[in-house]
């Protein structure tokens, strides 16, 4: 991904161009992912530095799913404070930058998933209640 990257951007650098991607969370986490790969986010990031230009990296919670609470449920324990800002009917985004500073800064302390959420994202994005498809025919 990082070389057809790098590879497109090249052939428009001198334009200069604003670049929009969507990629799974995992891919776009500023540092290391959850998966210990160096993968495109931390890559993104550095070119960002190096032109001087910016990076935003946006991730997606789901709070609600079918009318219910994932709050507690297995496999979001670790984040339940994070899906409590998630509202059922509203589109809910939280800067995380703002806490990435104070935690830098020894300011505020938390637990090791939370670090990694402050440290590898911008934003946090939690739609209004998620269903599962249903079949229309």
């Amino acid at each position: 991904m990082k070389q057809n990257f790098e590879s497109y951007y090249r052939s428009q650098e001198e334009l200069k161009p604003k670049v929009f991607l969507k990629l799974g969370s995992v891919h776009l986490t500023r540092g290391i992912s959850p998966f210990r790969v160096d993968d495109l986010g931390k890559f993104l990031t550095e070119k960002a530095e190096e032109n001087e230009t910016g990076f935003l990296s946006i991730r997606q919670m789901v709070a609600y799913r079918n009318g219910k609470s994932l709050i507690g449920k297995s496999g979001w324990e670790s984040v339940g404070m994070f899906l409590e800002l998630g509202k059922m009917d509203k589109w809910t985004v939280v800067d995380l930058r703002p806490l990435r500073e104070k935690l830098i800064k020894d300011l505020i302390k938390t637990n090791e998933k939370y670090t990694f959420e402050i440290l590898s994202y911008d934003l946090l994005l939690l739609p209004p209640n998620d269903s599962f498809d249903k079949v229309n025919y």
